[in-house]
């Protein structure tokens, strides 16, 4: 039950989302699984990176994702990983990357799933970073080529990263 409701929620607003940043003279793209392979989307997006990447995400278990999350650390891009604590995580798949991980602290629920990268680009959307959520299940990915969508989700993860675990 919760997780349908946070599942409308995250659909509501990847809508809102790109109704307010589509205005701007950013570029913008929409992708839709099981269609397309959100899978690969998201690797390509992270092998981009060049300085960083902040990385927030109820769950983070797609096996894909995590070895190009350390393909950026091992390349010398900064990764930090924020993740909700009530979802189970398999450290043994984040390699490196454990020491940059932190546990957002209880309330609210963090049904959260974006990341941005070199304070450009923001990808967002419905989709979890699970093979359910990427491959299986109807979802959205929403990327923007835009520095100011990408500063106002570094903002947010600012402060989560600062409240953190």
């Amino acid at each position: 039950m919760i997780q349908s409701r946070c599942d409308g929620l995250c659909a509501v607003l990847s809508v809102v989302l790109l109704a307010v940043w589509g205005t701007s003279t950013s570029s913008q793209e929409i992708h839709f699984s099981p269609d397309e392979d959100l899978v690969a989307i998201d690797a390509g997006l992270i092998a981009q990176a060049k300085r960083s990447i902040d990385f927030a995400s109820y769950a983070l278990t797609e096996g894909v994702i995590l070895r190009a999350l350390n393909d950026a650390d091992r390349r010398g891009v900064t990764v930090r990983i924020m993740l909700d604590p009530r979802e189970h995580h398999d450290f043994a798949q984040f390699g490196d990357l454990s020491d940059n991980v932190r546990f957002k602290r209880f309330a609210p629920l963090m049904p959260v799933r974006a990341y941005e990268v070199d304070d450009q680009l923001l990808r967002t959307g419905s989709a979890n970073f699970s093979s359910g959520g990427v491959r299986r299940q109807d979802n959205d990915l929403i990327v923007f080529h835009d520095a100011r969508a990408a500063a106002q989700f570094e903002a947010h993860f600012q402060r989560m990263w600062n409240a953190a675990q």
